[in-house]
């Protein structure tokens, strides 16, 4: 049997019953059990979520935590690709020369012409947008986007533009996984649809049963193409599809700043004269009036690493500036484990009167026997607040949503049934032979 993941991540279980409206190939022919998935640690952006359901194991072995990840620095980052997790992928095995993969719009994976069909989901510092190349020569790839933005200035448009650009996008990757699929040899097929989660940020939850916006019409076309391919694909014996999503969405009641949270305790300590934090400044003036330059001063480049206990480069995760790990930390491995837990209690002490709900894991790795990689020493999640990071602090009003950890995985009729909540565990068991 061939075998497809569709992902529409950003919805929930209870979006379940909209979405099924409009994928009704889906419903009526093939899909009847559905389980909620809940992943073991509040890390909800699209990489360390695909991370955890690509390699079955947990951002501390796998390594993937975040977009990206400090090494010798907290003041550097680097984004995270398949060729630096810890973990191998288990999902995909089975993938050979002669068991071929389509890949479509997933964070961390990368081309590997002897063994996929790849899309881009523009996340990765490549100039590749399309595997193999022999794939550009068909019209359907012309000009194919993979985002429909590239930068958050473009994002903070009109609403109504941004989610037309986003339909656009979507609707044209759609058009080139029918060419895919249809004319290249595959075994197995992850397609990610982006659009549900982008529009949940722009519209907020329940966009799936409006009818009275002004994208509606194309929310409509959107799924209509989507449920058109499932239907052909279907037509054909050999092939099962499961539907996922790596996590939902809640509404947005504020956002925090982790790194200002750690200084307020004496843990962090800015430098704004270095030549990075300087030149960081400085463009972030140069943007204008639409954007606070104040807001895109994030921590990186900014951290004065002789006098900072720990850090958060990484949205959601604390690392203990340990000599251990950081080639300029001034905590010595000796201290590591003291530090770690004065600093557990000051977050749990103080974060629970920000907001009702704090998780906070610890890193159950000790020190001594962590990878070369750094690894976060504390996650922490707060319900209904949104980090700020690098990547999202130009936004100087809460979005609507935040991502929420808990996803969805529907199986067809003839899988063992699943319900209630699994873990992601339990979801690569029935996809062993993916």
């Amino acid at each position: 049997m061939r075998k497809i993941l569709l992902s529409v991540d950003g919805l929930s279980v209870d979006d379940l019953p909209d979405l099924l409206e409009l994928l009704p190939a889906l419903s009526q022919s093939q899909h009847s059990h559905s389980a909620a998935c809940t992943f073991e640690a509040p890390l909800t952006s699209a990489s360390s979520a695909w991370s955890q359901f690509l390699t079955g194991t947990f951002w501390y072995e796998s390594g993937c935590y975040g977009y990206s990840r400090p090494n010798e620095s907290l003041n550097k980052l680097s984004v995270v690709r398949e060729k630096d997790l810890l973990s191998p992928i288990r999902l995909l095995k089975n993938e050979s020369s002669d068991s071929q993969s389509a890949i479509v719009n997933v964070p961390l994976l990368l081309p590997k012409s002897e063994s996929r069909s790849w899309l881009s989901d523009g996340s990765l510092p490549i100039k590749t947008k399309i595997s193999p190349s022999s794939l550009s020569e068909r019209d359907v790839y012309n000009g194919y986007y993979a985002r429909p933005y590239i930068d958050i200035g473009r994002a903070l448009g009109p609403r109504a533009h941004s989610a037309e650009s986003v339909l656009l996008v979507e609707t044209r990757r759609t058009a080139c996984v029918s060419d895919l699929l249809a004319n290249t040899a595959w075994e197995r097929c992850i397609w990610r649809v982006s659009a549900t989660d982008q529009l949940t940020h722009l519209l907020g939850t329940g966009w799936l049963k409006a009818d009275d916006l002004k994208c509606s019409a194309g929310i409509r076309e959107l799924f209509r193409l989507i449920n058109e391919q499932i239907s052909e694909l279907l037509k054909q014996s050999d092939i099962e599809i499961f539907l996922v999503s790596m996590f939902g969405h809640s509404a947005c009641l504020a956002k925090f700043n982790l790194n200002d949270h750690l200084a307020k305790g004496g843990y962090l300590h800015f430098d704004d004269t270095s030549r990075d934090a300087s030149q960081r400044i400085a463009a972030a003036e140069a943007v204008g009036p639409k954007v606070n330059p104040t807001h895109l001063r994030s921590s990186e480049s900014r951290l004065d690493l002789k006098k900072t206990l720990a850090a958060s480069p990484v949205a959601g995760c604390v690392f203990i500036n340990s000599a251990s790990s950081f080639s300029d930390g001034p905590v010595t491995t000796r201290n590591h484990s003291r530090i770690c837990n004065e600093l557990s209690d000051y977050l749990r002490n103080t974060l629970v009167n920000i907001a009702p709900f704090v998780k906070i894991i610890e890193n159950p790795v000790p020190v001594e026997q962590r990878p070369h990689v750094p690894l976060p020493d504390l996650v922490v999640g707060i319900q209904g607040v949104e980090f700020n990071d690098v990547k999202d602090s130009g936004i100087a009003h809460p979005p609507r949503t935040t991502h929420d950890f808990e996803g969805f995985f529907l199986l067809p009729k003839q899988r063992v049934a699943l319900s209630g909540s699994v873990t992601v565990d339990r979801i690569l068991e029935v996809l062993d032979d993916f």
